[in-house]
């Protein structure tokens, strides 16, 4: 890290470089500095080649050279308050390049270096934590709960069934890679956009691909096409960053209706025959997004994915919203056996900022509540039930979960 980055973060420890090097930018004209921030800008009505020079980017910038604490950016702050690795540290310990000549001769400004694309809402699984911006499946789902509970405005009810970047936006985008070095697909699940292809067979043609690396945040159920293996081979790097949050039937109920038996097969092929196959440097890594519904299986699902990958390969983040799975509101006596158990386990170094995390609040009953009546209701439209999917958990909250839904006798029948 050079000397004036070190002089930045010792004026300003609420500095991050994402907002120097990074563009978030999703199919609804959305965008932000970062993943945690990807829908905080309202650009549907900036062209894609101006949204770099936007105002509100600028003002972001502004502020973090300035030594202020955007508000914005308060995700990664209580992460770290709690002990926990935030995407701003993980941001700070490469920088991408953003060095003292950058941000001093503001050559920054030609364009981002990470262009990371939300690409549609197409998706194949409905995760527990996840909602319809995020993914197509969720349409029957929240008709259902509009239909039987009322539930018109809740996070899984969705005006569009599928949308994604058109081809044009795709060539747009295109035209703003001058200075890309890396570019990040998201979805929905990416491997089954198609539209993107056009960006990277641009790229190609441009003589810009074997200078920049992909990245991939996938699901594990989908391969690569053979059109998209050789279109890899024209790059510097492709990483694919699996999002994984549990294993066996915990996988199923939490990332419905996906199948730990596919995804485990699949991760066999990623892992052992794909980098022969593909003719650019491959690599790999996972992300475990921690809730209420797997936290409890943390030492578990870690010990199995190091069968794939190599510890510092796994990494994790926690959900903030919905409020109703993140681990903070896990009630109190339910908390003490989790980080007990966590805390006895061979990755307790590992998940300590987990545990920290869990342990910074108290659960709000009001919305523990919530939390046991979406999962009742989810229950019901997928004809699960959380005892049978993950019963060792269910037996440490069985009492407050049954008491959270007294008053509901509607969707307990």
């Amino acid at each position: 890290m050079g000397d004036f980055v070190n002089k930045i973060f010792k004026k300003n420890p609420y500095f991050c470089p994402a907002p120097f090097t990074s563009l978030v930018q999703d199919y609804q004209g959305r965008s932000g500095p970062c993943p945690y921030n990807s829908g905080c800008f309202d650009f549907s009505n900036v062209n894609i080649k101006d949204r770099w020079a936007a105002k509100s980017t600028v003002e972001l910038q502004r502020q973090h050279l300035n030594g202020e604490k955007p508000a914005l950016c308060q995700r990664c702050y209580t992460e770290e308050e709690s002990g926990f690795l935030s995407y701003r540290q993980l941001e700070q310990s490469h920088l991408l390049k953003t060095t003292e000549e950058e941000i001093n001769s503001g050559s920054y400004r030609a364009g981002a270096k990470a262009l990371v694309l939300r690409l549609s809402n197409i998706c194949n699984y409905a995760c527990r934590t996840c909602h319809s911006l995020d993914s197509s499946l969720f349409k029957a789902e929240g008709d259902f709960y509009a239909k039987n509970y009322g539930d018109v405005n809740s996070r899984y009810v969705q005006k569009d069934a599928r949308r994604e970047f058109s081809a044009e936006e795709m060539y747009e985008i295109a035209k703003t890679c001058a200075n890309a070095e890396n570019i990040e697909f998201y979805g929905g699940e990416p491997l089954l956009n198609t539209t993107h292809h056009i960006l990277l067979k641009d790229l190609i043609t441009s003589g810009r691909s074997s200078k920049i690396s992909l990245f991939y945040c996938t699901n594990a159920s989908t391969l690569p096409s053979t059109e998209l293996k050789v279109l890899f081979s024209q790059f510097k790097k492709v990483h694919f960053n699996f999002s994984l949050d549990g294993i066996n039937e915990n996988y199923h109920y939490i990332r419905w209706p996906g199948e730990w038996s596919k995804v485990e097969k699949n991760l066999e092929f990623y892992t052992r025959e794909l980098p022969q196959e593909i003719n650019c440097e491959v690599s790999f890594g996972v992300n475990i997004t921690v809730s209420i519904l797997n936290i409890f299986y943390l030492p578990e699902i870690l010990e199995k994915l190091k069968s794939f990958f190599q510890e510092s390969a796994l990494h994790m983040t926690t959900v903030h919203e919905p409020r109703y799975y993140a681990v903070v509101n896990i009630p109190e006596a339910s908390k003490k056996i989790i980080e007990d158990k966590l805390n006895s386990s061979r990755y307790r170094e590992k998940l300590a900022g987990i545990t920290g995390y869990m342990m910074s609040k108290e659960c709000n009953p009001v919305i523990w509540k919530k939390f046991a009546v979406w999962t009742k209701k989810k229950d019901k439209y997928r004809h699960t039930e959380i005892q049978k999917y993950i019963p060792e958990f269910y037996n440490i909250i069985e009492q407050d979960y049954v008491a959270a839904l007294d008053g509901f006798k509607a969707i307990t029948k």
